[in-house]
């Protein structure tokens, strides 16, 4: 066995850290110690410290997202937490105590968080990013993450693929103020900054130079050659099983199939674009009465909002989503990461309704690989709705492809690969 080592994780987002807890627990298993360190909550307002505490790893608060030394934890816009965010960075002993005390062999980032790589590179520990995303670099084969386009084997592919590559970045202009912020980070903290960042990145604000792990197989993304995987590592279809409940569920007893609902929890608030689609979701499924639906509704809708509803709909603010899978026929969902492998990870055919930055490039892959039905988050969408069930149910290839992801899910989770990953960049 490798000589056990401490592995620090930062991650920025729930949805982040779950892609992350497979690999902490394979890592804890072999000996080494795994904490995380970040925020209490993210900048979308999840428990990042309750939800890692819950599976049973140790996390250290930082809160990036607040001025330092302000008295009282006043509410912030997105812009102002960012702000917040760098200034604290700009503290060159942020990280001192934590590193004097726990002595970490290895960090591993978020690849939102590349400004924590400015901060962290001084102190000579090996550095690498971590990715709940698929590819997210420029490339001339495959288009950004957050384009709905599936590379065809037409002549102009490549020039097609270029051209919405430019466009992406042309609307993706690092701020000023952020870029000089950045360079004041790299004074500060004696950082070359300009030998490692770069521009040319989808999803993340920019990339540096560090090697980056992806929570990903390589064979569900798109064909890509080696040739552009440089320091990037697809680390296969990692998903947590067993991960802990934070609450209890009263599962459905019908003999319908059920099919699961869940659009994802980022709402901004009850009337907004996704609740809106989801109320209209619901109300077409109290037409088709041949499956059971179970919908998880978040944090701004409630199960009082939706009286009067026929028996073969179930409402819930909270459903744990890997048992509620086990037992699903069919997935509705808006094309997250987490859903997607979840539902690979234990077969269950989807329907995607993309909503937002990678989802479109997640549903994307899913159409390529016939893993699922792809439409736009439209709400005349839905009026299909009942011949997309049938479809995923009466075609073979969607289950006969799950399987075969399903199986290499299962053979990613039973190997030692990924944990030799991560003991390779405690060697250099």
């Amino acid at each position: 066995m490798h000589q056990m080592a401490t592995i620090i994780f930062f991650f920025s987002h729930c949805s982040h850290q779950n892609s992350s807890l497979k690999l902490a627990q394979m890592l804890r298993h072999t000996g080494h110690e795994v904490l995380y360190v970040g925020s209490e909550y993210g900048l979308s307002g999840d428990y990042l410290k309750g939800n890692i505490e819950n599976q049973g790893f140790f996390y250290i608060t930082i809160n990036f997202y607040t001025q330092k030394y302000q008295k009282e934890d006043t509410k912030h816009s997105e812009a102002e937490m960012i702000q917040n965010y760098l200034f604290n960075l700009s503290d060159k002993n942020i990280f001192s105590q934590i590193i004097g005390t726990h002595e970490p062999d290895l960090f591993i980032l978020d690849i939102h968080l590349p400004a924590l790589g400015i901060a962290l590179y001084k102190y000579n520990i090996p550095i690498i990013f971590g990715s709940a995303f698929f590819y997210t670099d420029k490339s001339d084969l495959i288009p950004p993450l957050t384009s709905s386009i599936i590379p065809k084997a037409q002549k102009n592919k490549t020039e097609y693929i270029r051209k919405n590559w430019d466009k992406y970045l042309a609307e993706k202009v690092i701020n000023p103020m952020l870029e000089n912020a950045l360079n004041y980070l790299g004074k500060m903290h004696n950082f070359p900054l300009n030998n490692f960042m770069y521009k040319a990145k989808s999803i993340a604000p920019f990339g540096l130079r560090f090697p980056e792990i992806i929570f990903w197989p390589k064979e569900l993304d798109f064909p890509i050659p080696s040739r552009e995987l440089k320091n990037k590592f697809y680390l296969g279809g990692l998903v947590d099983i067993k991960r802990r409940r934070q609450q209890d569920f009263q599962f459905p007893q019908t003999e319908k199939p059920i099919v699961y609902c869940m659009l994802g929890t980022r709402s901004k608030h009850a009337n907004d674009k996704k609740n809106q689609f989801l109320r209209a979701l619901i109300h077409r499924c109290t037409k088709i009465e041949q499956y059971f639906f179970v919908f998880s509704l978040g944090r701004y809708l409630n199960p009082s909002d939706f009286p009067d509803l026929p028996n073969h709909i179930l409402l819930a603010s909270y459903i744990p989503q890997i048992e509620v899978l086990q037992k699903a026929t069919i997935m509705i969902n808006h094309a997250g990461g987490d859903s997607i492998k979840e539902c690979i990870r234990f077969a269950v055919p989807m329907i995607c309704f993309p909503f937002s930055d990678d989802q479109f490039g997640n549903g994307a892959r899913m159409a390529y690989h016939q893993l699922a039905i792809v439409k736009p988050f439209q709400q005349e969408e839905l009026k299909n709705l009942d011949q997309m069930l049938e479809e995923l149910l009466q075609n073979e290839v969607y289950g006969q492809n799950l399987q075969k992801f399903q199986q290499l899910f299962i053979e990613n989770e039973q190997s030692d690969y990924a944990v030799k990953v991560i003991e390779s960049f405690l060697e250099k």
